[in-house]
């Protein structure tokens, strides 16, 4: 049985997916580009079956340029990922909360907890949707128009 927890995980998700979508939209509309929302099922262990939407990205023509396809909720480090793909690649986006993940640290003995440090794993992040622009090193610059479009270009 799914807790109210994840329900309204998924509702934040859905929520934080429309706008970013809507915000796509305006993003490439003076490009000549079109989107349109499609329903999709997804499955994740903590929250079962759930819908949600990809944007499916189109030229004039109708050709499919690119999709912003749902991958999960329930990710290490941030509150949801979306890939963007295309014919040649594909590219991770990620919702990160205001400041970023990070990992904390308790050093404790039998008398009590000593010390406690709060490290951030890729600095101080502002919240929003932002771009992991190489597994490796993590650099997640926060997503805008320009760095999307790029990214756009970069998968087809």
């Amino acid at each position: 049985m799914i807790d109210e927890n994840s329900v309204e995980k998924v509702r934040i998700y859905n929520e934080r997916l429309k706008g970013f979508y809507e915000e796509i939209g305006m993003w490439v509309r003076d490009h000549n580009l079109f989107t349109n929302l499609e329903a999709v099922k997804r499955t994740e262990r903590l929250s079962g079956e759930y819908e949600t939407y990809q944007l499916i990205i189109k030229d004039q023509n109708g050709n499919l340029i690119a999709k912003m396809k749902p991958f999960a909720i329930w990710i290490i480090g941030a509150e949801g990922r979306v890939d963007l793909i295309g014919n040649s690649g594909v590219e991770k986006i990620v919702y990160l909360s205001k400041g970023g993940p990070s990992i904390s640290t308790t050093i404790s003995t039998s008398s009590g907890i000593v010390d406690q440090h709060e490290h951030k794993i890729f600095g101080d992040k502002e919240e929003g949707w932002h771009w992991v622009d190489h597994i490796v090193i993590g650099k997640q610059p926060k997503l805008d128009k320009d760095i999307f479009l790029k990214l756009l270009e970069v998968v087809n």
